[in-house]
């Protein structure tokens, strides 16, 4: 289950979520069994992010922090972040953490290259909504959230976290996932769908372009393309499209065997 792919430090990542682990490579080009995997029993990881000398990862199964060096050593455990943080972001010399189930971000500075919790806050407009991403876009944060579907567009650099503007999404758009910004459009990931829009109001389904056979999750701008995975117990696949609509799937496999749900059941997740 790859919940995110993503390029730190001139290496690609994918985070394979029930198989708890990080996977790394250099390339996209190489069989996925040639790439390596971080040292570590992850319990449900959903994404990494990278300061350009520390590894930062949520362990969603087991509320916590983890933070490797640059051998990917662990140095750092950082328990009791929430309910469930399912994302993490780098930007302006902090790492920003979003717990799930409690509607809170956690702002972590960097010292001696371990993390310093700077302050937290929660939002308390999101009310109880499962929250799973956060994006920085043109100096703002935009959270998705399920039940209700809405994107909320946040001011993050005064640290207040006060809403900017909320986008009720139609009601054809269910159990949101991400929101990115590629070429001119948002584009919102949820459970049956991809959808692109100018202005969070007007939205076209993407889905059936792609032949996509489950779930879209999590986005991510890499080498001037639209990267996102697709999870579930259909296929599990790693995508791009470009500026001109070109699709490619990189890694693509069908179905679950037995190992995988064995795997999956050994750590909360």
């Amino acid at each position: 289950m790859p919940t995110q792919i993503t390029k730190l430090n001139n290496m690609y990542f994918i985070v394979d979520c029930f198989h708890h682990r990080i996977l790394y490579n250099d390339n996209l080009t190489d069989d996925i069994v040639e790439w390596t995997t971080i040292d570590y029993e992850f319990a449900g990881c959903h994404s990494i992010a990278s300061d350009g000398n520390i590894f930062v990862v949520d362990n969603t199964g087991r509320n916590e922090v983890l933070v490797f060096d640059s051998t990917f050593k662990r140095v750092q455990t950082i328990p009791n972040v929430g309910h469930r943080p399912h994302k993490v972001i780098f930007k302006n010399n902090r790492f920003y953490v979003l717990s799930s189930g409690t509607q809170t971000v956690y702002c972590y500075k960097v010292v001696d290259n371990r993390l310093v919790l700077e302050f937290s806050r929660r939002m308390d407009f999101m009310g109880y909504a499962y929250c799973r991403s956060v994006k920085i876009i043109d100096g703002h944060m935009y959270f998705a959230t399920d039940t209700p579907n809405v994107i909320y567009k946040v001011n993050y650099l005064d640290d207040s976290f006060n809403l900017v503007e909320s986008y009720q999404l139609p009601s054809n758009i269910t159990f949101l996932v991400d929101v990115d910004y590629y070429n001119g459009h948002f584009y919102v990931t949820n459970y049956t769908d991809i959808n692109k829009s100018t202005d969070l109001v007007n939205f076209t389904s993407v889905y059936t372009e792609l032949d996509l056979q489950d779930i879209p999750y999590f986005t991510s701008v890499i080498d001037g393309k639209l990267f996102f995975t697709e999870v579930g117990e259909i296929r599990n696949a790693i995508h791009s499209v470009d500026y001109i609509g070109t699709h490619t799937v990189y890694y693509s496999f069908d179905g679950l065997d037995i190992s995988s749900e064995r795997r999956r059941e050994m750590y909360p997740r």
